[in-house]
């Protein structure tokens, strides 16, 4: 019983790492397409691959900075 508890539960550490690891590589994607954006005259949309609210809110407020800026330059 104690065997399977462990087991479980090293599971779902192992879905919370994988799952970490997947947000900080979105992360560093979204960090890239912004740098590029600074530095050059690339007016692509950043986008995201992995669902996750917060991080789909974030880029879609990031976009909409994007977009102002373009129309005031």
């Amino acid at each position: 019983m104690e065997l399977a508890i462990i087991i479980i539960l090293i599971i779902v550490l192992l879905g919370f790492f994988i799952y970490l690891i997947s947000l900080k590589k979105q992360i560093k994607q979204i960090k890239q397409e912004i740098v590029a954006t600074r530095k050059a005259s690339y007016n692509r949309q950043i986008s995201v691959s992995l669902f996750d609210r917060d991080l789909t809110d974030m880029t879609m407020e990031i976009n909409r900075n994007l977009e102002e800026v373009e129309v005031r330059a």
